[in-house]
């Protein structure tokens, strides 16, 4: 399902012509996900590449419940484009995205549009530095981990002291 509405999604923006959309289609996903393609680094360079003259990046999850690329906007301090599959991620609270529900994936355009004339330069600019900084100081394996295992450690030692403490809180610290 999730390469379905990747191609959903990339064929709607890709053909309004409002939106400047920069997609590079040049291989297949199968092909991207075989160990032994010799070309990945190329489709990686390629990716930074568009990632940094965009402002939106598209995150569809993968075969799991997961986007790489949702961590690779935030660490480029861009907007990730999330078609809304009962995701939950870390700090969400913390993140500015655009969350596209499935069952509005024909109007992907219209809501990237009001999204972006409803928000005002500044605004914008606020935006993508919050999610730089949410990546670099809370989503950053060398963040992430050992903030993961503080909230386990404090979790069971409020359980130990009859505290209730809901370690499921921490995607919203």
């Amino acid at each position: 399902m999730s390469h379905k509405l990747r191609e959903k999604a990339i064929e709607y923006l890709s053909l309004d012509r409002r939106i400047d959309a920069r997609f590079d289609i040049t291989n297949t996903l199968q092909d991207y996900y075989n160990p032994s393609n010799h070309n990945r680094d190329l489709l990686e360079r390629k990716f930074v590449e568009n990632l940094g003259s965009s402002d939106y990046a598209l995150c569809v999850r993968a075969n799991g419940n997961y986007s790489g690329r949702f961590y690779m906007a935030l660490n480029a301090g861009r907007i990730p484009l999330v078609i809304d599959t009962d995701r939950v991620f870390p700090f969400e609270s913390k993140i500015h995205m655009l969350r596209i529900p499935v069952h509005s994936l024909i109007n992907i355009s219209d809501l990237v549009l009001n999204h972006f004339e409803t928000t005002t330069d500044r605004e914008f600019i606020d935006m993508k530095k919050e999610n730089r900084a949410a990546y670099n100081n809370l989503l950053a394996p060398d963040r992430y981990i050992p903030n993961f295992i503080e909230k386990i450690a404090n979790s069971v030692s409020a359980r130990s002291i009859g505290v209730d403490y809901h370690v499921g809180n921490f995607c919203d610290v």
